[in-house]
């Protein structure tokens, strides 16, 4: 039980670092961010994306593309908040709690010792990292990549014991395709590497 509270512990941190004047730090609009919000609200408005495209599968955006699920998970936020600094940030705040939690499972899951300490000591350096936190405050498409791509590669862990979670886990590798362009070489080199490994 004890250790089960120094994981609510490790949360709290982490939805600090991550919520706190979220509106003003860091200080400015990206470009990038201000092109997923404005998408999302042209989504939820019209149907279509700035260019006039309804619902794509890709945005055009400011001289190249964009995955889609950054901005179609951001509506709702939009949709509540409005469109502002907070909403456009909301996905890739929670994105990035998530990340906490499943870097605790995925220490869990590799410990050589006491599972749930090595979990504890993984979800405390990943909500404390200061680049995680940085990318976890604003509206890119990273912070949902890497969120996708490690809850991949645990239920690819996973299914080292228990083969029901291979079905899951190639749905959700494939779900990273469309999270950030780097997914489409990364990938690939996971489910290579999964197969050659744990063949």
């Amino acid at each position: 039980m004890k250790k089960e509270k120094f994981l609510i512990f490790i949360l709290i941190i982490a939805v600090f670092f991550r919520l706190y004047k979220l509106s003003s730090i860091p200080a400015g609009f990206f470009c990038d961010e201000a092109s997923i919000g404005y998408n999302a609200y042209s989504i939820l408005n019209s149907g279509k994306d700035e260019y006039g495209v309804p619902f794509p599968i890709f945005f055009q955006s400011l001289g190249d593309y964009k995955s889609p699920l950054a901005i179609y998970l951001t509506i709702p936020f939009i949709k509540f908040f409005g469109l502002n600094e907070f909403s456009t940030r909301l996905t890739s705040v929670l994105a990035g709690l998530t990340m906490v939690a499943v870097m605790y499972f995925v220490g869990k899951e590799l410990s050589m010792g006491d599972s749930k300490l090595s979990g504890l000591l993984v979800a405390f350096v990943t909500a404390t990292m200061p680049w995680l936190i940085h990318y976890s405050r604003v509206g890119f498409e990273y912070t949902l990549y890497c969120v996708f791509f490690v809850s991949s590669v645990y239920l690819f862990l996973k299914a080292q014991h228990y083969k029901k979670y291979i079905i899951p886990a190639f749905v959700l590798a494939a779900i990273t395709m469309y999270t950030y362009q780097s997914a489409k070489l990364l990938i690939p080199v996971l489910i290579i590497g999964v197969i050659v490994i744990y063949r």
